[in-house]
């Protein structure tokens, strides 16, 4: 998937259409993707392919993917293959294979982006400093012919590459923010909870790093609470798929037969996890934390952890799930 390529002699840059700029946010569990004219989601796991009947697949969020000629599996059909998720990587190093490559990829291609497109990706704030030259390196060295789905192949590289932190490019879409002040911005993810503090003079944003960070704590952590609940209660370990049952069907699940209530067990959880990221996160803000002029919450944590909200009186901005997706494809304007 690495080849090198002639660098450009081009002393001007022409002005690149939006078609060809796209923006994707590689997260543990989804794949967000965005260009200016569709947005795509698919689960974040990658598995080799082989012979499977298409009746067993007709009703998956799958993909099947060939990049140079080889074959893959992602998205759900990946993760019953017992692939290589990224769920069960660690944030240090989900960016250093190729499973992250053919994610990145398979997203590209379902964009439709063109060869030597403009493309703009985010790394945790913890992680930021010491991976963004080697993340950006790596993808400027990405080239390979893609196919999903029976498309017809499309060499596909990026010719301009954008590394930005996340949570930072949540803040880019709030359509108003004080014309001065301080503001925060808390990016609850699914391994990893980001927080961006920012100073604005004049309508400019300018980041504080001695307030900004990430902390790793994130909904991964109410999800393995909830399969420890069910284990408790049943005796039998909860798979993905059973803990989303759990989750969906608000803790009343059948189990042999009979319905057991786990509600009151997965609110405490879900307490304990929200005071537990917002304490560490008041604790690094100290004081400046009274004086904010607001506090944003994005990422999908901002719709599993309510308390959270209340408690650091925050404001849940516009579509928080695709935040960072949109906020990385302002910076390609």
């Amino acid at each position: 998937m690495t080849r090198a390529r002639k660098s450009s002699t081009a002393s001007v840059t022409p002005a690149i259409p939006m078609a060809n700029r796209i923006a994707i946010d590689v997260g543990y569990r989804q794949v967000k993707a965005v260009s200016a004219r569709s947005r795509i989601s698919f689960p974040s796991s990658v598995a080799p392919a082989r012979t499977f009947s298409a009746s067993g697949i007709a009703r998956l969020e799958n993909y099947q993917v060939t990049i140079d000629g080889e074959p893959f599996f992602v998205g759900d059909l990946a993760e019953r293959e017992a692939s290589n998720s990224l769920i069960e990587q660690t944030e240090r190093t989900k960016h250093h294979n190729q499973e992250h490559d053919v994610l990145i990829l398979t997203a590209a291609r379902l964009l439709n982006a063109e060869p030597g497109c403009h493309l703009a990706v985010g790394l945790p704030i913890a992680y930021f400093a010491d991976q963004r030259v080697d993340l950006q390196r790596s993808l400027t060295q990405l080239e390979a012919e893609v196919s999903v789905d029976g498309m017809k192949p499309r060499e596909i590289f990026f010719d301009n590459i954008i590394v930005y932190p996340q949570g930072a490019a949540a803040l880019l879409t709030l359509k108003s923010l004080p014309q001065e002040g301080m503001v925060s911005l808390i990016d609850i993810g699914q391994r990893t909870t980001d927080y961006i503090t920012a100073r604005i003079q004049d309508g400019r944003v300018t980041p504080v790093l001695s307030q900004t960070g990430s902390i790793e704590i994130g909904v991964a952590d109410y999800y393995r609470a909830i399969g420890e609940i069910y284990q408790a209660h049943t005796g039998a370990p909860a798979n993905g798929n059973r803990i989303q049952d759990v989750i969906k069907r608000q803790g009343r699940i059948a189990y042999r037969r009979k319905i057991i209530d786990l509600s009151d067990d997965m609110l405490k959880a879900q307490t304990m996890i929200a005071k537990a990221i917002g304490d560490r996160i008041k604790k690094s803000l100290a004081e400046i934390h009274y004086d904010l002029d607001a506090i944003y919450m994005a990422g999908g944590g901002s719709h599993v952890f309510p308390r959270l909200v209340e408690d650091m009186q925050a404001t849940v901005i516009e579509d928080p799930v695709w935040a960072n997706s949109l906020g990385f494809l302002k910076l390609l304007e």
